[in-house]
């Protein structure tokens, strides 16, 4: 997703990949809020669990602080392209670092346990879960979740629910190397790609998922959104293109005030995704216009479905 007149993209190189794909709408009303700390969401009333833990010096105090004791939440915006009649209040992702050797059990627990993926979907509120695992380029296996809510409400009642405290995730917990990560997200239409008919029925097909993340100058955030949503080069395009599957336009800002946007896509292959990343919507001149809205290059990171994963690994 070259842009003329930037630096080359950062794409990261990973050594096992792997996303359940996701997808999110919302309305186009765009205010961006400041990220929090996890000290922030105590002062709101959103303290995480880890916050009440004791400070006794044992392994499983550890582990729940390794659970509920989120860096950051970011206000984020998000989008995609296809109709739904899902309505979407509020979005979420959660990265957490595995132990070493960690990622085959992870993504078996989320896949089988009654805690797990199916746990998240069954909750009040929940209109769409994924659990998404890689190795970074410097050898850290990780575990990242994208959901889809009605409301923040419903996430936040989610995280702190039976499932997410007992003795079941808290064995999971002693799997992870640090604390989550989380950033809250608000998507752009309100409308759910994941949920949709049209990307729900291929998604034994994902063999491939992408996460492209790009910081924007101040005060794009409005002008990114309205191009991703409306452009003929924007979303539509890339969900036109042969073997993707579903495509998302994220937009957030960080806890130091840097907007970003987030592209995240399912493809049938790599191959596809990599055909789609040179192609003439991807190099012409609306696209290099686009690209003045970037203070700096694409960060890519390429991924595999988790299904597909564990399909590979026991195979």
């Amino acid at each position: 997703m070259g842009c003329e007149g930037s630096k080359a993209a950062t794409v990261s190189k990973p050594v096992v990949h792997q996303a359940m794909g996701s997808t999110l709408l919302q309305d186009n009303k765009l205010s961006p809020q400041l990220s929090s700390t996890a000290e922030d969401s105590e002062e709101d009333g959103h303290s995480p669990a880890a916050s009440e833990a004791t400070t006794a010096d044992t392994q499983i105090d550890k582990n729940e602080q390794m659970c509920f004791a989120p860096e950051d939440i970011s206000a984020t915006v998000v989008g995609a392209c296809s109709e739904s009649v899902q309505v979407v209040g509020f979005t979420d992702v959660v990265e957490v670092p595995l132990g070493k050797g960690n990622t085959a059990k992870v993504a078996d627990w989320l896949l089988s346990d009654a805690n797990g993926l199916k746990y998240t979907c069954a909750q009040k509120g929940n209109i769409s879960a994924t659990g998404n695992v890689y190795t970074t380029e410097e050898g850290v296996e990780m575990i990242a979740f994208f959901g889809e809510w009605e409301s923040k409400e419903d996430f936040d009642a989610y995280f702190h629910s039976e499932g997410r405290t007992n003795e079941s995730w808290k064995e999971l917990c002693t799997l992870f190397a640090g604390p989550p990560k989380v950033t809250a997200m608000t998507p752009m239409s309100g409308r759910s790609v994941v949920k949709s008919d049209a990307s729900r029925a291929p998604k034994h097909l994902v063999g491939f998922t992408d996460l492209v993340e790009v910081p924007l100058v101040t005060g794009s955030t409005a002008k990114v959104v309205d191009w991703m949503l409306n452009d003929p080069n924007g979303l539509k395009y890339t969900c036109a293109q042969p073997g993707n599957l579903s495509a998302t336009g994220n937009v957030y800002t960080t806890s130091e005030g840097v907007e970003t946007v987030v592209f995240f896509g399912e493809w049938a292959s790599k191959a596809d995704f990599d055909a789609y990343f040179a192609s003439e919507g991807r190099t012409n001149a609306s696209w290099k216009e686009f690209c003045k809205s970037f203070a700096g290059p694409p960060k890519v990171t390429p991924m595999t479905p988790l299904e597909f994963y564990r399909f590979m690994w026991s195979n």
